[in-house]
């Protein structure tokens, strides 16, 4: 039962659902107060109201300045952005609920661990852990006027990471709006070693396995070069989209190209292991526990 609950009857004067039309003030408003609820429920762990349960009609617009609002409140309290985790839109979802582009959320320093996490699983509501790649910018991505070949060369360095994904609203029966309006679902990011790559042909290799001691018979594997999305590409698009937003890409900030496996939800007491190969050692394992 969702405990973090917020009034909007000021804001939409005791109307249940959105009405087609709303000012431009009571749209900031209800961005304020969900982003304001999705905030206290990552500090006080208690579930909030996701977007689209009280709002059914909202925009992916709605979504974005949400999403925004909850990472002003990030920095607020003093958290860095160090990147941006990248989701992509449902192609089956009717315009204008649906992302054309792929979508992106801020990472921050503080969820930020080199290889190896160990956090109370009480500090999350619904925990989940997937395998990803992240690309590292070498230079700001700023010029309107870079090609694929400017951007490509942009990303220059390469590391395998394990990410927690939380939904704030307490489960994952979300929408991709909810996700996007909920930081696109980003809790804490293990990273390991960065270095330096000859584009995705080099990367054919890399596979990511997924397991747990307390789950022996989980065993799921992904190979990048049967991956629908070549990582670069996704950097480079993402390049491009911030480029032209006004948010654009700083040297050293890394792009989470999306996850690998489904997310795999972790109980009380759980270690979970990501195996990567391909990437130069033998074998490159992250690993996080939540106690």
């Amino acid at each position: 039962m969702t405990t973090n609950s917020v009034v909007y009857d000021d804001v939409f004067d005791g109307v249940e659902h959105r009405p087609a039309k709303l000012s431009t003030s009571t749209l900031r408003r209800m961005h304020s107060r969900l982003a304001e609820a999705l905030w206290r429920a990552e500090v006080e762990r208690l579930p909030a109201d996701s977007l689209t349960a009280l709002f059914p009609h909202a925009l992916a617009r709605d979504a974005q300045a949400v999403r925004r609002e909850v990472d002003l409140l990030r920095m607020a309290s003093g958290a860095v952005p160090i990147g941006r985790r990248v989701g992509f839109g449902s192609p089956g979802e009717p315009v204008p609920n649906a992302f054309s582009e792929p979508w992106w959320a801020y990472v921050f320093s503080s969820a930020c661990h080199e290889g190896y996490a160990r956090t109370p699983h009480g500090q999350w509501l619904t925990p989940r852990v997937a395998p990803c790649l992240a690309l590292r910018a070498a230079s700001d991505l700023t010029n309107p006027e870079m090609d694929d070949d400017a951007l490509d060369r942009a990303f220059v360095s390469i590391a395998p990471a394990f990410e927690i994904l939380d939904s704030r609203a307490g489960h994952w029966q979300i929408s991709e709006l909810d996700a996007v309006a909920d930081s696109g679902l980003h809790g804490k990011l293990i990273l390991g070693e960065f270095q330096g790559w000859n584009g995705f042909d080099g990367l054919q290799t890399v596979t990511a396995r997924l397991s747990s001691p307390q789950h022996r018979s989980y065993n799921r594997v992904a190979r990048l070069s049967s991956q629908r999305r070549n990582p670069l590409v996704v950097a480079r698009r993402l390049g491009r989209e911030l480029i032209s937003s006004g948010e654009p890409l700083r040297a050293g900030e890394i792009v989470l190209t999306g996850s690998l496996l489904p997310p795999t939800p972790v109980g009380p007491g759980e270690t979970w292991w990501a195996e990567f190969t391909g990437f130069g050692r033998s074998l490159v394992v992250l690993s996080v526990t939540l106690e």
